[in-house]
C-alpha cells in the first residue's frame, strides 16, 4: 500500500491546544505544532532554538510572593534602562550590568521609594525623555528623574492647578456667604487666614481639607464670562483648619476680591487629588496632555492636562484647557489602565473604550466622546502596543487579546490571540513585554513561573505560541535595545533554589 506524506509549510501557529489535535477543518491545524519547548516560531514560518540568557547579578529582594519587577526605561535607541523595583527601593541597570555607586563600585546605585513588594505590581507608568510618571491609588504620583547614569531622583509629583471636581450646589452659597481676607487680590505665592461667614469645616474630617486645592470664584455663576471662564477663577490650597469657620491657606493662583464681602457669593469646585483614596492609579501621555484615572474615589473617570503643560489640569473651555470625563455605563468598572493610539484607549475591569474628539480626533474639554468597544476587561498587567494593535490580558490574566481598529465596524475589535493555544496562557500571565528585534515576540511571564512566547506578525500570518522552561521559575520580563542595536535584549527576574532572584539577560545571537 502506498504511502502518503504530508508536507507541513511552516510553524506559523506555534503549539496549540490539544483541543485542536483533531480540528482538521482548520487551516491554522496544517500550520501547527503539538508542542514548540525553548525554542520560538520565526517572523519568516520556521522555528528556531533560543538563545540562552547571561547571569548579571543578585535581585536585592527574596519574596517569592511578590519578587521584583522589571520596568522600562528608554530614552533613545542608545541609552536604555531596566529598573528593578522591589520593596521601598528601585535599583538600575544597562549595557548588560548594574550601575554602581560611584564613590563605591562594590555598592548597586539605590533609590528609596515608597512602594511595598505587593504595589510595585500595580503601579501604572509612563515616560517622557528623561522623566519618568509613576502612579499608584495609594500614593502620591511620584516623578522619577534622570540626569546621568548614576544620578537619579524620584520626588512627589506636584500638581500645579486642579484637577477639580465639578461644581455642586453643596460649595455654591449664594446670599452673602463667603470667605473673605485681605488684603484683594490675593496674590500666588502668599499665605492668608480666609474666614467664612457660616461654619464651613467639619472638625471631625480635617483630612477631607489639609492639603487640598480650591478653585474659587467669587459672584454669581451667570456673571462667568463664557470666553475667559478658566481666567475668572483663582486657586487656593488649604494648610491648616484653625477652627470651623478659619483656615490657613496658600494662594496658588490669583483671586480677585472686591472688598470685605463678595456679592452673590461664592462658588467652589474642590480639589479631586489630595489624599489616600483620592490618588489616581492610572496614567498615560496623549495628544501632548498627561491623562490620569482610576482613583478609588472615582474609578471610572479620567482627568487630562493643558495641551503641554502636564502639571496644570485647569479647566476652561479653550482647545487647550485640561478636561474631566466619566465614562458612562451601567456598570462602574474601574480605569486599570490606560492607553492608546489615534484614540485614548481607557481599559477598565469590565469593558475596553475608545475616547476622541467629537468634532475631529483632539479630544477639546467640549469635545469628548467615548463608546464602548468590548466587554472583556482587563488585569493590571500593562498593555502592549505593536504597530496599530494593542495587546492586553483580560481580567482574570487567562487570554491575550488584540483591540485593531476595524472600518468596516468603524471601532475597535477585540480578538482572543491565545484562542488556538489556550493551554499555553491558562496558569495566568503576571508580566509582559515586547521585543521587536529579532522576531516581533511577545514575552508572557506566567504566574507558574513559566514563561510564553508569541511571535506576532499578523501581516504574514504568522501568530504562533511557544513555552519556555528554566531551572528554576520566570518572575518578571523587560526588554530594551541591546548596546549594540543588533537585537532587543530581555531581561529577566529567575527564582532558582539559591535564596535569591537573579536577573539575567538573554545572550546576543552569535
Amino acid at each position: 500500500m502506498p504511502r502518503s506524506a504530508i508536507i507541513q509549510p511552516s510553524f506559523a501557529s506555534g503549539e496549540v491546544s490539544p483541543w485542536l489535535h483533531g480540528r482538521v477543518d482548520l487551516a491554522k491545524y496544517f500550520v501547527g505544532l503539538r508542542q514548540l519547548q525553548n525554542a520560538l516560531v520565526m517572523m519568516y514560518g520556521g522555528a528556531n532554538r533560543r538563545t540562552g540568557s547571561r547571569f548579571v547579578c543578585f535581585s536585592k529582594g527574596t519574596n517569592e510572593e511578590y519578587p521584583e519587577r522589571l520596568l522600562r526605561f528608554k530614552f533613545s535607541e542608545e541609552q536604555a534602562y531596566v529598573i528593578e523595583a522591589g520593596g521601598g527601593y528601585f535599583r538600575f541597570f544597562m549595557d548588560h550590568g548594574q550601575i554602581v555607586e560611584p564613590e563605591d563600585e562594590t555598592v548597586a546605585y539605590e533609590l528609596v521609594t515608597p512602594y511595598t513588594e505587593e504595589e510595585v505590581w500595580e503601579l501604572t507608568y509612563v515616560q517622557s525623555a528623561d522623566l519618568m510618571y509613576i502612579f499608584h491609588v495609594n500614593h502620591q504620583p511620584q516623578l522619577l528623574s534622570r540626569s546621568g547614569h548614576a544620578d537619579w531622583t524620584l520626588e512627589p509629583f506636584e500638581f500645579a492647578w486642579g484637577p477639580f471636581e465639578k461644581q455642586t450646589e453643596e460649595y455654591y452659597y449664594p446670599g452673602g456667604v463667603t470667605f473673605w481676607f485681605r488684603p484683594a487680590p490675593w496674590q500666588p505665592g502668599t499665605e492668608n487666614t480666609i474666614t467664612a461667614t457660616k461654619d464651613f469645616f467639619d472638625m471631625d474630617r480635617l483630612e477631607d481639607y489639609v492639603g487640598r486645592q480650591v478653585a474659587v470664584f467669587y459672584g454669581n455663576p451667570a456673571d462667568l464670562d463664557p470666553g475667559a471662564y478658566g481666567e475668572q477663577w483663582g486657586v487656593m490650597k488649604f494648610l491648616e483648619v484653625i477652627d470651623k469657620r478659619r483656615v490657613r491657606a496658600l494662594c496658588l493662583k490669583e483671586i480677585a476680591h472686591k472688598g470685605a464681602y463678595a456679592p452673590g457669593g461664592i462658588n467652589l469646585r474642590m480639589g479631586a487629588f489630595w489624599k489616600a483614596g483620592t490618588w489616581p492609579g492610572a496614567v498615560f501621555l496623549h495628544q501632548q496632555r498627561l491623562v490620569v484615572g482610576g482613583s478609588l474615589a472615582k474609578p471610572d473617570t479620567f482627568w487630562a492636562s493643558q495641551a503641554g503643560d502636564y502639571p496644570n489640569f485647569f479647566f476652561g473651555i479653550d482647545p487647550g484647557d485640561g478636561y474631566q470625563f466619566t465614562l458612562g455605563s451601567s456598570e462602574v468598572n474601574a480605569i486599570r489602565q490606560i492607553t492608546g493610539a489615534n484614540r485614548l484607549i481607557p481599559l477598565t475591569a469590565g469593558s475596553e473604550w475608545s475616547v476622541s474628539g467629537s468634532r475631529t480626533d483632539a479630544i477639546e474639554p467640549d469635545s469628548v466622546f467615548a463608546a464602548e468597544q468590548s466587554s472583556h476587561g482587563s488585569n493590571r498587567v500593562r498593555a502592549t502596543r505593536i504597530g496599530p494593535a494593542i495587546i492586553f490580558c483580560q481580567r482574570m490574566g487567562r487570554k491575550v487579546r488584540q483591540l485593531l481598529y476595524s472600518f468596516e465596524t468603524d471601532g475597535m475589535n477585540s480578538e482572543n490571540l491565545s484562542i488556538l493555544s489556550e493551554h499555553i496562557t491558562k496558569s495566568g500571565i503576571r508580566d509582559m513585554a515586547y521585543a521587536q528585534e529579532l522576531d516581533s515576540v511577545l514575552w508572557c511571564v506566567r504566574e507558574d513561573g513559566v514563561m510564553a512566547a508569541l511571535t506576532y506578525e499578523p501581516n504574514q500570518q504568522v501568530v504562533g505560541w511557544s513555552r519556555h522552561v528554566t531551572d528554576g521559575k520566570y518572575r518578571s520580563v523587560a526588554s530594551i535595545p541591546h548596546p549594540d542595536n543588533i537585537q532587543d535584549d530581555v531581561w529577566l527576574v529567575v527564582e532558582r533554589d539559591v535564596g535569591q532572584l537573579p536577573m539575567a539577560t538573554n545572550s546576543p545571537p552569535e
